[in-house]
């Protein structure tokens, strides 16, 4: 039996889809206009301007060293590509815990991505001592052995922690850009 929806249903306005997707897309800046004095009109006499005294100007006020760090990136490109990875369920069980724990504890909304996203940054941050440290370790994957293949992701992420370890301070490195 076909069922049919009760009340009023709303009309699709092509409009108001456009005038929410303007809403959620990037906002590019458009250089500001030229300044041009209006013109006067003929028929009106043109009142002297009546300008107001000049305040001396503060000095810019030092940003913070905190603000430089915590200066949001400025990302062009939309965040629109999905990277998978395998757990187990065990393992995904942990870690949703895992991003829970931290999300109470900050006090704040966090999910996988906001923590992955950092740890990528972090990899491309250490990658020259990381690629030190990966041929010092003489790794080599393993195939279809699940229990090698843990022990190499263990010995992976000993190499990862060592070279994070001997990269320079990130804060510094984000300043100096900042400058």
């Amino acid at each position: 039996m076909v069922k049919f929806a009760k009340g009023e249903e709303k009309q699709f306005d092509p409009l108001q889809k456009n005038v929410l997707n303007s809403i959620a897309a990037p906002v590019q800046q458009a250089p500001p206009p030229a300044l041009s004095e209006p013109e006067p009109s003929p028929m009106v006499e043109a009142e002297p301007e009546k300008k107001a005294p000049e305040r001396p100007k503060k000095p810019a006020p030092k940003r913070s060293t905190l603000k430089k760090v915590t200066k949001p990136p400025e990302r062009s490109e939309g965040l629109t590509r999905v990277v998978k990875v395998l757990f187990t369920p065990s393992e995904e069980q942990e870690l949703r815990k895992l991003v829970a724990r931290l999300a109470a504890e900050s006090d704040t909304k966090l999910t996988l991505s906001h923590l992955l996203r950092p740890y990528f940054d972090l990899l491309l941050h250490c990658e020259d001592q990381l690629t030190q440290e990966l041929g010092k370790a003489g790794l080599s994957r393993p195939l279809n052995d699940k229990t090698a293949l843990a022990y190499f992701e263990r010995q992976l992420a000993e190499v990862i922690h060592s070279a994070l370890r001997k990269s320079p301070p990130l804060r510094t490195e984000r300043q100096d850009t900042d400058s």
